[in-house]
C-alpha cells in the first residue's frame, strides 16, 4: 500500500513540474564542433611573392592557426607536375611565413596538387569549437517546490567556463595519445610505486643539508 501511494505522489510530481534531469552536465551540455577554415592565396602571375595585403591576411590566419589548431597545417599549391618549380617555390614562401610566427615544421603538410585550381594556393586546418551553455536561468519557484530540486540555473556557470577555458576542444571527445616520454615517465612511476620508492623527480644536480660548519653532499639514497 505504502508503495502504491509513493509511486502515486511521484507520477503527480512528475506531472505538475516535468521531468528533472539529475545530472547538470546534461542539463547544460557542452557541444564540441567540427569545422575546416580554408584560406585561398593568390599570388601575381608566375611570381612566388606576396603582395602585403596577401601577406597580412595569410599572417592573421596562420595565428588563428596557432591558437585554435587541432591538428596540421595543409598547405597546397597548384602545379601542373608533382615537381613544379614554380608551385614548390609558393610553398616555400607560405611555410616561410608560418615558420616565423613560431609554427613548427612538424606541423606543416605540404603538397603540390593537379586538381582544377579553385586558387593559386591553399591553407587549411581542422579547428574543434566548444559550443556553451547559456546561464541565467531563474524561473523555478524556490519558495514553493514540492520536488526539493535544485534551482534552474544549477551547474550551468560550471559547464560553461569548463567548455571556455579547454585549451583543445577535441580533447572533450578523446582523450590525447602519449607520447613517447610521457610513457616511459608513466611506466617509471608505477615501477617505483610498486617497489615503495620515491617517485618525486630529481634535477640531477647535488642537494645539501645544512650543517654546523657547512654542507655535505646527499647520497641517492637520501
Amino acid at each position: 500500500m505504502r508503495k502504491a501511494v509513493a509511486l502515486a505522489v511521484t507520477l503527480a510530481l512528475t506531472g505538475c513540474y516535468g521531468t528533472y534531469v539529475d545530472d547538470y552536465s546534461a542539463r547544460f551540455p557542452v557541444t564540441v564542433e567540427r569545422d575546416q577554415p580554408v584560406l585561398l592565396v593568390s599570388f601575381p602571375p608566375n611570381s612566388a611573392a606576396l603582395d602585403n595585403d596577401e601577406a597580412a591576411r595569410i599572417d592573421a590566419y596562420l595565428v588563428r592557426y596557432r591558437t585554435q589548431n587541432s591538428g596540421p597545417l595543409h598547405i597546397s599549391a597548384q602545379g601542373v607536375l608533382p615537381g613544379d618549380r614554380l608551385a614548390g617555390e609558393r610553398i616555400a614562401t607560405l611555410e616561410h611565413r608560418a615558420v616565423a610566427l613560431g609554427i613548427p615544421k612538424s606541423s606543416l603538410d605540404l603538397r603540390i596538387t593537379q586538381s582544377r585550381p579553385a586558387a593559386d594556393a591553399a591553407m587549411s586546418y581542422e579547428r574543434y569549437t566548444a559550443r556553451v551553455p547559456e546561464c541565467g536561468d531563474w524561473t523555478k519557484n524556490e519558495v514553493v517546490d514540492a520536488t526539493n530540486t535544485p534551482t534552474s540555473n544549477f551547474g550551468c556557470a560550471t559547464q560553461r567556463y569548463l567548455g571556455l577555458m579547454v585549451a583543445d576542444p577535441k580533447d572533450m571527445l578523446q582523450s590525447r595519445i602519449p607520447g613517447d616520454h610521457d610513457t616511459m615517465r608513466m611506466s617509471d612511476q608505477i615501477r617505483k610505486y610498486r617497489a615503495g620508492a620515491p617517485t618525486a623527480a630529481v634535477n640531477g644536480m647535488s642537494q645539501t643539508t645544512g650543517g654546523g660548519g657547512g654542507a655535505s653532499p646527499m647520497s641517492p639514497s637520501q
